[in-house]
């Protein structure tokens, strides 16, 4: 019974620890930009402000955006 109950418990952390993975690999990819910026930030930037979109990194330097040189995303 013992056995048992590590193997689910390994099975739950295996699955934790991919999902947080996986979220950290999606933030790294969502970056934020405004309308008149030319830059494109993280959302915790201090130079981002409350009208901002999410895009992806890849869509934001094919539209001219480069990344701020404070928040560094």
């Amino acid at each position: 019974m013992k056995r048992k109950t590590n193997v689910i418990l390994l099975a739950v952390l295996t699955l934790l620890l991919s999902t947080c993975q996986l979220n950290n690999t999606y933030d790294k990819e969502i970056v934020y930009i405004t309308e008149t910026g030319c830059k494109f930030h993280r959302r915790s930037c201090q130079y981002l402000w409350n009208s901002c979109y999410c895009t992806s990194r890849t869509n934001a330097i094919s539209k001219g955006y480069s990344a701020c040189s404070v928040c560094n995303p």
